[in-house]
C-alpha cells in the first residue's frame, strides 16, 4: 500500500467527522490526489470507517497505540493512526505498514499481534470472515446496495440482463420503478455499466426528492442545493424520459468550488450536459424573478444538515447537548431561509424540501415553522400527500399535517434516515395554509416558532430490539 493512500484516506476522514461532506463526496474530491491507487484509498476509508467501533475498542486494550492517540491534537494523524490499523489488522493480509509518519507506523506495527489479540477477544477467539467482527444485526452488515438506471443511457431491461448473467442477485425496487436492489456488501464501483454510467449508485432515500416531484414533461427544474448531483442527473433522467423537448430542463446550484466540480463530473458521466445548466452560486443571491429562473416550475431542496440518519457516516465527536442543541439551532435557521426562498420563485406550484437527518427540528418543525408563517406564506402554499404508497409518515404530535411528510428509517425501510415534505401551491382563503392532499382538506393550526428540544435517539444503532426476517434486502421489492 502506497504511504499516500494511507494519509489521503485519513483526511478523508477526517474531513468527514468535521462534516464537511459525505465521505464518499469527499473521496470522489480527492480522486486527483489519489491518482491510480484511488481505489485502494476509497476502500481503505470506508473500511476504516466501518470497522471504527471495533477499531476503537482494540486500541483502548493497547496501551501504545492509545497513548500516541492522546498525544496527537491534529485529527487527521488521529485518524491516520486508525486506517494503519485497519490495514494492519482487519485488512487483507494483515500486514506490516508503512507510513512517511514513520514514528506512527513503527508503533502500529510493533503493537499489530496485541491489537489483534484484542479483536479476537472481544469476538471470542478468530474470525473467519470480517463482517463477523459487526455483530449479527442488519444495521451492522449494512443496508442494501442500490443502484439507479440512468434513462438518458440505458434501461431497466438491458441492467437487469446483464447483472443476471454475470451471476448478481438483483431485484426492482417495490417504491421507485428504475432503482435496482442488490444484497448488503454487492460492491459495482468498477461494472462497466456504472463506469459508463448507464446505472449510478444512488441510495433507496436519496431517490425520493425527484420520485416526489412527479415533474411533467416540459417543465424547467431547478435543483437548489445539488451537488453531489445524485439527485441533478435523476431529475434529468425522468424528464428526458417523459420526451423533454426544452434545454436544459434542469438547472443546478452549488456554491462549493470542489462539490461543484463533482457535479460537472457527474452531469458529464451521467450524458446529461444538455439537460442540465449548472451553475455555481449560493441559491439565496438567486432572484426569483430573473431569467431562467423566473420560469421555474418545480424545485429540489436539499440543503445542509446534521446528516444524522446516515447509517455509515462517521460520528466520533463526543458534543455536549448544549453544542448539539445550538448547531441543530443553527442549522434549522438556514433550512427555513432557504426553504423559504424556494417558495417564493413566482411560477413554481411544487417544492420538495429533503434532509438526511432524523432530528424533527430539521424536519417537521422547519415545516411547521414555514407554513406557519402567515406574513410570508399568506395561504398560497400547503402540503399535498408525498409518495402517497409510502407507510412511514411524518412525526405525530409535530404539527396537524406531518403525516403528509414521509420519513424512511434504516432499521424498519433498509434505506438511509430520510425526511421529505412536498409543498404545493394552494388556492385557499387568504390567512389559512391548507393541506392539498388528498387524504385532508382541513386547514393546518397556526404554529409557534419551534424551540430546539434535545436530539431524539439515534434510530440507526442495532439495539432497538426488533427482529429481521432472513433477506431482509429484500423486503419492500418485487422480484
Amino acid at each position: 500500500m502506497s504511504n499516500d493512500s494511507y494519509e489521503i484516506a485519513a483526511e478523508a476522514l477526517s474531513l468527514a467527522e468535521a462534516r464537511r461532506g459525505s465521505l464518499r463526496g469527499i473521496l470522489f474530491s480527492l480522486k486527483g490526489k489519489s491518482g491510480r491507487n484511488w481505489k485502494s484509498v476509497y476502500a481503505l476509508a470506508h473500511e476504516t470507517q466501518r470497522f471504527h467501533e471495533v477499531l476503537q475498542a482494540a486500541i483502548e486494550e493497547c496501551s501504545p497505540v492509545e497513548e500516541l492517540c492522546e498525544g496527537l491534537r491534529d485529527r487527521k494523524l488521529w485518524w491516520l493512526v486508525r486506517v494503519l490499523c485497519y490495514d494492519a489488522t482487519i485488512g487483507s493480509g494483515r500486514k506490516k505498514v508503512r507510513s512517511r509518519k514513520g514514528s506512527i507506523a513503527r508503533i502500529v506495527s510493533k503493537n499489530a499481534n496485541v491489537l489483534v489479540d484484542a479483536i479476537e477477544a472481544q469476538h471470542g477467539g478468530q474470525w473467519h470472515n470480517r463482517n463477523d467482527l459487526l455483530g449479527n444485526g442488519d444495521d451492522a452488515k449494512g443496508l442494501p446496495r442500490y443502484a439507479r438506471i440512468n434513462l438518458i443511457k440505458g434501461t431497466r431491461e438491458r441492467a437487469l440482463s446483464i447483472y443476471r448473467e454475470e451471476g448478481y442477485e438483483v431485484a426492482v425496487d417495490e417504491h421507485i420503478p428504475n432503482l435496482l436492489v442488490f444484497p448488503s456488501g454487492t460492491d459495482l464501483h468498477s461494472h462497466e455499466t456504472v463506469g459508463r454510467g448507464e446505472v449510478i449508485l444512488q441510495d433507496k432515500s436519496s431517490c425520493m426528492a425527484a420520485e416526489a416531484i412527479s415533474p411533467q414533461r416540459n417543465w424547467l427544474v431547478l435543483d437548489a442545493c445539488a451537488a453531489p448531483g445524485n439527485k441533478t442527473t435523476h431529475l434529468a433522467s425522468i424528464l428526458s424520459s417523459m420526451g423533454s423537448t426544452i434545454r436544459p430542463c434542469v438547472l443546478a446550484l452549488d456554491r462549493d468550488e470542489k462539490r461543484f466540480q463533482i457535479l460537472k463530473d457527474r452531469v458529464k458521466n451521467a450524458g446529461a450536459e444538455d439537460l442540465v445548466q449548472c451553475t455555481r452560486t449560493d441559491f439565496l443571491s438567486i432572484d426569483p424573478a430573473s431569467k431562467p429562473f423566473c420560469d421555474v416550475k418545480a424545485i429540489v431542496l436539499d440543503p445542509s444538515c446534521s446528516g444524522s440518519g446516515l447509517v455509515n457516516r462517521v460520528s466520533v465527536s463526543k458534543s455536549s447537548d448544549e453544542e448539539h442543541v445550538k448547531r441543530l439551532d443553527k442549522l434549522a435557521h438556514v433550512q427555513k431561509l432557504l426553504l423559504k426562498h424556494a417558495l417564493s420563485f413566482p411560477n413554481v406550484v411544487i417544492v420538495s424540501y429533503s434532509t438526511c437527518s432524523i432530528y424533527r427540528e430539521e424536519n417537521e418543525m422547519v415545516v411547521a415553522s414555514v407554513l406557519g408563517d402567515d406574513v410570508f406564506v399568506s395561504g398560497a402554499w400547503g402540503l399535498s400527500r408525498a409518495l402517497p404508497q409510502w407507510k412511514n409518515r411524518g412525526l405525530e404530535n409535530t404539527f396537524d399535517e406531518s403525516q403528509m411528510c414521509i420519513r424512511t428509517d434504516p432499521v424498519l425501510d433498509n434505506t438511509n434516515g430520510f425526511f421529505l415534505a412536498r409543498f404545493e401551491r394552494a388556492q385557499p382563503t387568504p390567512g389559512q395554509v391548507l393541506s392539498v392532499g388528498a387524504e385532508s382538506k382541513s386547514p393546518l393550526a397556526k404554529q409557534p416558532e419551534p424551540s430546539i428540544g434535545k436530539p431524539m435517539p439515534n434510530l440507526t444503532k442495532a439495539g432497538s430490539g426488533r427482529k429481521r426476517r432472513a433477506k431482509a434486502w429484500r423486503r419492500g421489492i418485487r422480484p
